[in-house]
């Protein structure tokens, strides 16, 4: 019983979100690569409130494990030298 009541409260917190338009692709774009990522996402407290300042994540190749990239403030996401053109999206 210890082991399945993790899953039960995980599956409850799983749900759908809406992606905003501005974050769609638009008809000539496809999907390339899925990559995991550690890390955080900053909030600082702004009068009362709790407000969201940046993300900041390592990326990692898959299977491999090595990181290949980064994701910060920008939003932007940045792909190390060593593993490609050094060349950011932002």
């Amino acid at each position: 019983m210890k082991r399945i009541l993790p899953l039960l409260l995980l599956a409850g917190c799983a749900r759908t979100v809406a992606v905003p338009e501005s974050l769609k692709p638009a008809a000539n774009e496809s999907l390339l690569r899925i990559v995991p990522a550690k890390g955080v996402q900053i909030y600082e407290c702004r009068e009362g409130s709790w407000a969201f300042v940046a993300p900041e994540a390592d990326l990692y190749d898959s299977p491999g494990g090595q990181v290949i990239g980064r994701h910060y403030a920008g939003p932007t996401w940045a792909a190390w030298r060593a593993h490609a053109s050094g060349s950011r999206i932002a």
